[in-house]
């Protein structure tokens, strides 16, 4: 027995039965095979649907005395509903392009499906007016409406071309995202002042800075630390003005304290000295005048006192 070559999946319910048993019909004839066994062949490559179908359009009759021919035109007429004409154009008038169907198939099945509408000679306008309205791309509608009176020619190359075009930006546009994807993935440049090697050496090379001090519990911070005196005793600070340590000049209470007001000869103003006053009364006191003044003012005070007493 000589190899079969190619291969015949099952029939699918509600695909084109005339479409299957014409290409099981070019595989019998390459390969040769016998009228009389391609009624069994057929049978057994086209499934349990198919077997079904047969034991129901045959009730009560043997199946080897049915001929191939007649079972395949009354599985024709059992699978394939012929439609009527007002049927075949509302599928041509209701075609539309898949949101990811290609432009080229769009435009075949269009061509495919006006072939049973029976349009005569306007049948490339209309398939022209399908091509239009039934495109997914709103900007090449858009262009070939603004046109007068495009052709059927115009109409699939201008489709074809904007096509194109989108699948070039989209490529475009996908490479720039893979170059960002890729700096994603390898992230920003080293910086080896930040990595974490550097720290690592920085607490080698100086153990002794730190955030926190273990011997002295102090902070580096300046907000939680201790006062500025203490830190200062505990550095041995010495002031250069009274020689003594735990404080700076500037904060020395012996300069603050000798700090006094001096006034030069050549400042026009006055001072006034504290014993003043005592030198006006020896002044005055040398004065008899003023003196006698008093005594008389005395005696004359008593005598207004004297009858009281």
């Amino acid at each position: 027995m000589s190899t079969f070559i190619g291969s015949v999946e099952p029939y699918v319910p509600g695909t084109s039965f005339s479409d299957y048993a014409e290409r099981l019909q070019y595989v019998f004839d390459y390969n040769n095979v016998p009228a009389v066994n391609r009624k069994s062949l057929f049978i057994t490559v086209g499934g349990a649907s198919v077997f079904a179908e047969i034991k129901k359009l045959y009730p009560g009759v043997e199946i080897n005395t049915l001929e191939y021919d007649d079972i395949i035109n009354r599985l024709k007429s059992r699978f394939d509903k012929t439609r009527g004409l007002m049927q075949k154009r509302e599928a041509f008038y209701k075609r539309n392009q898949g949101k990811d169907e290609p432009v080229e198939d769009f435009i075949l099945d269009v061509k495919l499906l006006a072939e049973s509408c029976m349009f005569g000679l306007v049948k490339s306008s209309l398939i022209r007016d399908r091509l239009v309205f039934g495109a997914a791309d709103r900007k090449a509608f858009e262009k070939l409406f603004e046109m007068e009176d495009p052709s059927l020619e115009d109409v699939e190359r201008i489709l074809i071309a904007r096509e194109h075009s989108l699948k070039n930006a989209m490529r475009v546009e996908s490479q720039s995202d893979l170059r960002v994807n890729v700096i994603d993935r390898l992230g920003p440049k080293h910086n080896p002042r930040r990595s974490a090697e550097f720290f690592n050496g920085r607490r080698e090379r100086f153990p002794n800075r730190g955030r926190y001090d273990q011997d002295r519990y102090t902070f580096r911070n300046r907000s939680r630390s201790r006062s500025r005196g203490e830190r200062n005793v505990r550095g041995g600070v010495l002031c250069s003005y009274c020689n003594i340590r735990g404080h700076t000049r500037r904060n020395c209470y012996e300069r603050q304290r000798s700090h006094q007001s001096i006034r030069f000869m050549e400042d026009s103003t006055e001072s006034v000295a504290a014993n003043s006053n005592f030198k006006r009364v020896v002044k005055d006191s040398s004065n008899s005048e003023d003196d006698l003044e008093c005594m008389s003012i005395t005696e004359g005070i008593k005598a207004l006192e004297g009858p009281s007493a």
